[in-house]
């Protein structure tokens, strides 16, 4: 069984993978406004700085959503009183 103090860290993970999920989806967001806006931005080679940035921001947060479902199902097993 875990104990109540693994259950709130395990909360606490949740939450944070939540918040860094939504940041990058708002790092995502921000650099395609300004594309829409028509703001151009190439680095040295012509490669397109921010949609790099807005797919760069988009993995990362696939990746922290798939981390929210993990911690979501750790913390809802420890709720069910399995060790974990």
């Amino acid at each position: 069984m875990a104990t109540e103090e693994r259950i709130e860290a395990l909360k606490e993970y949740v939450a944070g993978w939540q918040e860094w999920a939504a940041e990058a989806v708002a790092r995502r967001d921000k650099a395609l406004h300004l594309k829409r806006l028509g703001v151009v931005a190439r680095d040295a080679a012509g490669t397109d700085i921010l949609q790099k940035q807005a797919d760069d921001a988009d993995e990362q947060a696939l990746e922290a959503g798939k981390n929210v479902i993990r911690m979501q199902s750790i913390l809802g097993r420890a709720q069910a009183g399995e060790d974990v």
